[in-house]
């Protein structure tokens, strides 16, 4: 078996944290015997040891670097990587970069320098120091890295906190940019400057290529491992983190560092977004074990909270690795492994029909460039409520989804619809790839500034692809705070189960178009009486709706053998941000109405509840997963900021209880060719009668507590 081999099987694993500072200089009841015997006791498939940590120590007997003195004679690295293999287990290297407080004192020279050509002001005030990857710094990991990898026969290894904190303005970076961009100075921020997006992109470029220079330094020695890399959250990040989609010819993968405070949702997208970029699948996904993440040294997560994350990241593709603190003075605490051990239980029971490939059906678009050039730092308004909002409205529907990104291009012909979520940022090869799979058959559900403008936020004449949607921008509604639309048709497919006797909220602006050939207007923009001021206004409290328009609001159209949806409001953040259900409602219709094509299952089950579908060929079956989540059961606890009335923080949403659902209708359609042999409710080893009706099956799961996956089994015909 090769490395990599056994990486692709492996869903369990654990990351003992260790960042510790030594001038206790404590670890006096450490014990590598011990761990590695912890280790393997809890169910584990690998350990993740510590060769580096944020502070700058080192746990390995370490040439050049400053070893933790609580060791004394031990070599961590080398015990356990000794200890764990006895053991039947894999060792994986966790190795500290650019965070590191040791070299940040030692080398002033090295520091990342921010805007104000000073320390960082964030490393006076914090215990975290950072050096710049561009300085000598750079050479210095890459001769640790090469020394671990050819001394210690280590199984993979990670790579931590490869990532920008700030735009750096350290010798280093002017003389690299410099050289880049023919004798420039690091420009200004400014959104409007083509030197800054460049600037920008080569950030992007830096961190990419310390990645790989990492990578081939453990490579250099250890050909076969896999390496990964630190990625907090590609879709909440923005650009100034740096961590590029585009990792390929990196000889690494990313890993994803999931905070649940950042949404429970997250557990889900982003390991679909993985499954789009990564080359090697599964992708490591870490779930912490404090309640406060990791600022909670002693706490524990209950049972049932860390085995809703576990199910939802192996329901989506991902090997989770837990994340466990070792106590200063080298000890762990047991009752803790004694969960983790309930947990890998769990995972193992799952582990034969988790993987495979996603069945293809709708795909929601990623576009870093509209999350960069376009919302820059505006985020939350200008793109994670549009694209998160989005990804919720389907999970919520049980409608099947992917993730997908520009580097998926030459695949989205196996997709049945395509949504792009405010995606305002498209380059031309996105465009004419997106017009010809529409004009094959596809479909495209687009929203408010969807293909506005090129891959770096310049407008075009007219949105891209106005002619699939069939409008033609006119303008916008925000003269106005407050717009609405009304549904003038309610027999259509897409506006079908909404009320054309008021109109909707928007909430957020609109924008103003006409249609153009045949398309049909489903809906119509709605102004308020006026804009309110303080001494003049309809009513004191809101802004009601007063001066119906001919406007569209909701447009669908026909395109090549294609079908199209367009909104001229941003549907995803208005359920992302206020639940309105119409929003939901519309989203589901759309691309429903345009995929023209039934999805590979429906799920008869409440919105706490997500369906994934995966096929597993090899097996010759296809698995449905059902994730059963409830979070905090709606209690939410907003704090507000005084003298100012608006909610700035809420409660974590700890799940300490789940409820089961019962009685879940499933159906699902057979593949050509094929014929169902046997379904099965598993883990739980239930054989399940399914109903026939032609080219459809349909079977009743009588109870999900957290997880469960039924397995339909085929044969041929």
């Amino acid at each position: 078996m090769s490395e990599q081999d056994w990486y692709r099987t492996a869903r369990r694993k654990v990351l003992i944290d260790n960042h510790l500072d030594d001038w206790l200089p404590g670890y006096e009841k450490y014990d590598s015997v011990k761990i590695a015997d912890t280790i393997a006791g809890a169910g584990f498939e690998a350990g993740m040891i510590y060769a580096r940590c944020h502070v700058g120590t080192c746990y390995w007997n370490a040439s050049d670097g400053p070893k933790h003195r609580g060791l004394g004679e031990h070599d961590q690295i080398g015990e356990l990587t000794q200890l764990l293999h006895e053991r039947g287990l894999k060792m994986l290297l966790y190795y500290s970069t650019i965070y590191d407080k040791k070299m940040h004192d030692a080398h002033p020279d090295w520091r990342i320098v921010g805007e104000s050509h000073g320390e960082l002001s964030s490393s006076r005030a914090s215990r975290y120091k950072q050096v710049c990857p561009n300085s000598p710094y750079r050479a210095y990991t890459v001769k640790c890295l090469e020394e671990i990898a050819e001394r210690y026969e280590i199984d993979g290894a990670f790579l931590d906190m490869t990532f920008w904190s700030t735009v750096c303005h350290c010798p280093h970076c002017q003389k690299a940019w410099a050289e880049a961009s023919g004798g420039k100075a690091i420009p200004a921020e400014n959104w409007d400057d083509r030197d800054w997006k460049d600037f920008v992109a080569w950030r992007y470029d830096v961190i990419t290529s310390f990645i790989k220079a990492c990578a081939d330094a453990l490579h250099k020695h250890r050909p076969d491992i896999v390496v990964s890399f630190q990625c907090p959250n590609q879709i909440t990040n923005t650009w100034m983190r740096g961590d590029d989609i585009d990792v390929r010819g990196s000889g690494a993968i990313p890993s994803h560092d999931v905070y649940y405070p950042s949404g429970h949702i997250q557990l889900s997208l982003q390991p679909r977004l993985f499954q789009a970029t990564c080359d090697i699948h599964p992708f490591d996904v870490f779930i912490s074990r404090p309640v406060l993440v990791l600022t909670d040294m002693p706490s524990m997560k209950p049972f049932v909270h860390m085995l809703a994350e576990t199910c939802e990241v192996l329901a989506n593709g991902g090997a989770v690795i837990y994340i466990d603190q070792i106590h200063p003075d080298g000890s762990l605490y047991p009752d803790h492994w004694d969960q983790f051990k309930r947990l890998n239980a769990e995972i193992e029971r799952r582990q034969p029909f988790c993987g495979g490939e996603p069945a293809p059906y709708a795909a929601v678009y990623f576009s870093q460039d509209t999350r960069d050039y376009y919302a820059n730092n505006d985020l939350g308004d200008k793109f994670l409520q549009s694209f998160a909002g989005a990804c919720k409205a389907l999970q919520e529907s049980h409608i099947p989804f992917d993730i997908i990104t520009p580097l998926n291009l030459d695949t989205i012909g196996k997709y049945r619809v395509i949504v792009l979520p405010n995606t305002v940022c498209l380059g031309q090869d996105e465009v004419d790839a997106l017009k010809a799979f529409v004009a094959a058959g596809g479909g495209v559900v687009g929203t408010y500034q969807t293909s506005f403008c090129n891959a770096r936020n310049e407008p075009y004449p007219q949105p891209a692809l106005a002619d699939v949607f069939g409008v033609r921008a006119v303008g916008d509604t925000r003269h106005f705070s407050d717009t609405y639309f009304r549904v003038c048709d309610d027999e259509h497919p897409v506006t079908r189960g909404m009320y054309t006797s008021r109109p909707v909220t928007s909430f957020k602006a609109q924008t103003l178009v006409e249609t153009t050939g045949d398309a049909e207007a489903l809906a119509r923009v709605v102004y308020p009486y006026i804009e309110p001021h303080p001494d003049r206004y309809v009513s004191i409290h809101n802004n009601p709706p007063g001066v119906e328009t001919a406007r569209p609001a909701i447009v669908a159209n026909s395109y090549g053998t294609g079908r199209a949806v367009y909104f001229s409001f941003p549907a995803g953040a208005m359920y992302a941000t206020v639940s309105y259900w119409e929003a939901k409602v519309l989203l589901a219709n759309a691309v429903r109405w345009a995929a023209n094509a039934p999805a590979p299952a429906e799920l008869d089950a409440p919105l706490c509840v997500e369906l994934t579908v995966w096929d597993q060929p090899d097996e010759d079956r296809r698995v449905f997963h059902i994730i059963n989540v409830q979070s905090d059961i709606g209690r939410t606890i907003a704090t507000y900021a005084a003298g100012r009335g608006a909610a700035t923080g809420e409660n974590l949403h700890v799940i300490q209880e789940i409820l089961p659902v019962r009685d879940i209708m499933l159906r699902f359609r057979i593949p050509e060719g094929k014929t169902v042999q046997r379904v099965m409710l598993q883990p739980s080893g239930l054989e399940l009668e399914p109903e026939m009706d032609g080219d459809c099956a349909a079977v009743r799961v009588p109870e999900v507590w957290v997880h469960e996956a039924v397995v339909a089994e085929w044969s041929c015909r």
